[in-house]
């Protein structure tokens, strides 16, 4: 009994040792696994456009098979060296660092998977966005397109074709450039005839021509010969049939010459038939394909003695002939308040829904209608706001809102969701702004000129460049890769003048006013 106790003893002794052992095993190879599972340090950024370097920091195990996955393909390692990633200065940790290149392969867009494996252990790290390097494949330089004289006005011309029309004074004409940079005359000013006999030009205030260039229209201040040409102002808006060349006036306003111009003219009536409404300056001229026409009311106004801009209302003069007020701006010009009291005076009687925003740009055959305001210089506390109206339903659609980005900050990002955008902030008040533009583009999208005056503030000299945001993705794209060659060019905007992008052309170059209006440039391949 005692010999089978000891036997039976000594054998669960040596099963007791075996358990131990393989727990040990068990541990060891637990250790083991624990020790080739990668770990990554979740530095890298998380957006990276095509054809740049990401660099993946951690204990990656090189030599026992490393693999990295984007979108899952593949990187190639391009690099490898160890590096400190922890400890203390006497006693560091060493980890590994792999540089691999972003391909196209791996997949445009954001949420591109990252997953890296080594010693057959695969372990998921946070996606990233991957960005195109373009809309358009080649970098773009700027050239000069066409020099326009003193005095001269640019109309509003965005189809696509390239095609830029201006007002001449010194020629008495209207001329269309056409990509080409070939210039043709459409109207001759001294041909001008109405019901009421030839009139002429004292002052052109703008035009516009439909997408087809089928029909243009312009407001001018204009004399004649009849008896209240010595008495009153005469307004006229017009279109001309750029087939036949037949101008007929849809509305003729008159304002007597003895009585001060007004903060804003409330003479009513300001809606209804085209032809009955008082319509006084017209700043701006949006045709769209149906035979809609778009205004943009205010030019030069006088308050307490002083003169300024404003942009203050926008309204639609229906293919039927009657007109309507959609958006009014509520906030005096400048954001003055010694104006404000005056302003709003005259603003309340507007019809329109108001807003704080200056009125914006517009792309007439979506219905859409673009504002901005940028943040001041040196507070990074601002907002930078861009908003996106629906001019058919008078109700804003979406507003883009951010903080300034920090004067330091050296990845201005232009491309990606609009939660990955870090370019899109004001940090200056430069008459060569930090943003310009803000032209419309269709899909619900805007273009937008990027860092003029801090181009050489940023370490991947990538910089200025043209992007887009679009408002339906929520995203914004870099236009065109690398920097733009600006040469002699530059886009102004405050108090040194006023340039405008102007359109683009089938192959995606665009053109602007530069260097205050004084040339016309166009983009080319460089």
């Amino acid at each position: 009994m005692i010999y089978k106790f000891k036997k039976s003893s000594q054998i669960v002794l040596i099963l007791m040792l075996i358990s131990a052992l393989a727990a040990c095993k068990k541990s060891q190879d637990f250790y083991q696994k624990l020790v080739d599972m990668p770990e990554v340090v979740n530095n890298y950024n998380k957006a990276y456009e095509v054809d740049s370097t990401m660099v993946i920091t951690g204990r990656l195990n090189p030599e026992k098979g490393l693999k990295i996955e984007i979108g899952g393909i593949e990187a190639k390692i391009v690099s490898l060296k160890k590096v400190t990633v922890g400890g203390t200065q006497s006693d560091p940790y060493e980890g590994d660092q792999a540089t691999i290149t972003i391909t196209s392969a791996m997949g445009i867009g954001e949420n591109r998977p990252v997953k890296v494996t080594s010693a057959g252990n695969t372990i998921d790290c946070p996606s990233i966005e991957i960005l195109s390097p373009g809309v358009i494949a080649a970098q773009l330089k700027l050239q000069s397109h066409f020099v326009p004289q003193a005095n001269d006005v640019v109309l509003y011309c965005l189809n696509g074709k390239g095609s830029v029309y201006v007002y001449s004074n010194a020629r008495g004409q209207i001329v269309k450039i056409d990509k080409s940079a070939n210039v043709q005359t459409v109207a001759n000013t001294a041909n001008f005839s109405d019901a009421d006999g030839p009139f002429a030009i004292a002052g052109f205030n703008s035009g516009g021509t439909d997408p087809q260039e089928s029909s243009l229209y312009f407001s001018a201040l204009t004399t004649d010969g009849s008896a209240n040409s010595s008495a009153s102002y005469i307004y006229r808006l017009c279109k001309i049939d750029l087939k036949t060349k037949t101008i007929t006036t849809l509305n003729k306003t008159l304002y007597p010459k003895s009585m001060a111009l007004p903060v804003i003219p409330t003479a009513l009536p300001l809606e209804g038939t085209i032809n009955h409404v008082n319509l006084m300056d017209v700043s701006g001229i949006y045709p769209d394909s149906k035979g809609n026409v778009y205004l943009r009311l205010g030019k030069t106004i006088i308050s307490g003695g002083y003169a300024f801009a404003n942009n203050y209302a926008t309204a639609l003069l229906n293919s039927n002939g009657s007109i309507k007020y959609l958006f009014k701006t509520t906030l005096a010009p400048n954001y003055d308040s010694n104006l404000q009291t005056e302003y709003n005076a005259s603003i309340l009687k507007i019809p329109g829904t108001g807003i704080i925003y200056n009125q914006g740009n517009i792309m007439p055959d979506e219905q859409r209608m673009y504002c901005y305001a940028l943040a001041p210089s040196g507070n990074i506390n601002a907002l930078t706001d861009i908003l996106q109206y629906d001019l058919e339903n008078n109700v804003t659609l979406y507003k883009y809102s951010k903080l300034n980005m920090p004067p330091n900050n050296d990845k201005p990002y232009i491309a990606g969701v609009f939660n990955t955008l870090t370019a899109v902030y004001n940090a200056g008040s430069f008459d060569t702004p930090d943003l310009f533009g803000f032209m419309p583009l269709p899909g619900g999208r805007i273009l937008i000129y990027y860092y003029q005056q801090r181009a050489a503030s940023f370490s991947d000299h990538r910089f200025p460049a043209f992007g887009t945001m679009d408002f339906i993705k929520k995203r914004g794209d870099r236009y065109a890769p690398g920097a733009v060659e600006t040469g002699s060019y530059k886009m102004f905007s405050g108090d040194s003048g006023q340039d405008q992008l102007l359109n683009y052309d089938e192959e995606g170059m665009i053109y602007s006013t530069a260097n205050n209006k004084t040339v016309i440039v166009k983009t080319v391949e460089k």
